[in-house]
């Protein structure tokens, strides 16, 4: 039995305020759960036996600690919380009638702008390196499925993981970032002359990056949706990209099933440096890509993307994983939660305005 309450997704300052929606009085236990890894496991506080006569608030003071139901003040807890997110769960136990039990998650939004060490470990990623070792696989098939040869240009080539596979698959490959943290690791990793500090929404490429072009293959994997004028950004970087090369695109989709659904507490809005997730979809791929210049030869949407704890976020990220007619269904329909785009360079059709 599922316990009803309203509850945002994304928390703004002062508090974190939880509805619960039960008229019939009873018993409360309350626990205020922090993440390890990917799962709401770590108990933060607990509270067991209180008294419930209807409706009320859960509220958690995000600068002073206060927990409050209703209007009691019930405890305090040390601030600030271990990570950007939390949940409530809730054992609700109703006089004379079946027990509800329900969880509620919850993010905060960032306490520093640096996208450094923190962003790759447990900030937005929990692994980056784990997560980007997965993905370089796909990549590699792509490039080979498409005929991609060297050189190949890397936007947003973070800690070097997915470069580094694509150069162990045989390709000559340049990268380039605008976090310097990230930058030095991948330079640790592969070399002084692996990946470059760019950022490449205000400045042109280094003359060491463009000496390298014209590239065959220009990669931005997980990266578009980063810049604010990710169109803008796309027509600078074709200019370095020699004809019959190729575009090989995973980005998020703003017209997403999840994004339909939960709106404002989309999965897309989590990374706080995620600036241009609202202008991505097929269509606007399918829209803007000619003009630039490119032919797609594929584009595909893929993932149900929420993380959420909510049983409403929780029997749909199920469906995707336990059902493939689900997983079929958000492919047909271009419903996924990520796109990804392979195109060819054949020449400028319009300039962007």
């Amino acid at each position: 039995m599922v316990l009803a309450a309203r509850a945002p997704y994304r928390v703004e300052p002062p508090d974190a305020i939880v509805q619960l929606l039960h008229d019939l009085p009873g018993e409360l236990d309350i626990s205020l759960l922090g993440y390890s890894g990917s799962f709401p496991s770590v108990t933060l506080w607990s509270r067991r036996g209180l008294d419930y006569r209807g409706r009320v608030s859960i509220a958690l003071d995000l600068s002073t600690g206060e927990i409050r139901v209703g209007e009691t003040v019930v405890d305090r807890i040390q601030m600030p919380l271990p990570g950007r997110r939390f949940a409530w769960e809730f054992n609700y136990r109703p006089r004379g009638k079946p027990a509800l039990r329900g969880i509620t998650g919850h993010y905060l939004p960032p306490a520093s702008q640096l996208v450094g060490e923190s962003y790759y470990h447990g900030e937005d990623y929990v692994d980056y390196g784990a997560q980007a070792e997965g993905e370089a696989e796909r990549i590699v098939e792509l490039l080979r499925e498409h005929g991609g040869r060297s050189p190949v240009l890397e936007v947003g080539a973070a800690t070097g993981v997915i470069l580094g596979q694509i150069r162990e698959a045989g390709f000559d490959a340049t990268g380039i970032d605008f976090s310097e943290w990230a930058v030095e690791t991948a330079r640790t990793r592969l070399g002084q002359s692996s990946v470059f500090l760019v950022d490449v929404e205000k400045d042109e490429l280094p003359s060491e990056v463009v000496a390298r072009g014209p590239f065959e293959v220009l990669l931005l994997w997980a990266v578009l949706e980063h810049f604010r004028e990710p169109f803008r950004v796309l027509e600078k970087l074709s200019r370095h990209v020699a004809p019959g090369g190729l575009l090989m695109i995973n980005t998020t989709n703003s017209a997403s099933l999840s994004h339909r659904i939960f709106g404002e507490d989309w999965e897309g809005y989590f990374d706080w440096t995620h600036h241009g997730v609202d202008s991505l979809s097929p269509h606007t791929l399918r829209t803007e890509l000619p003009k630039l210049g490119w032919t797609i030869e594929s584009l595909y949407t893929h993932l149900f993307w929420h993380s959420g704890a909510h049983p409403e976020h929780a029997v749909l990220r199920d469906a995707f994983a336990y059902d493939a007619r689900f997983r079929t269904l958000l492919r047909n329909r271009e419903l996924g939660d990520m796109l990804v785009c392979v195109a060819r360079r054949t020449g400028i059709t319009t300039p962007t305005v």
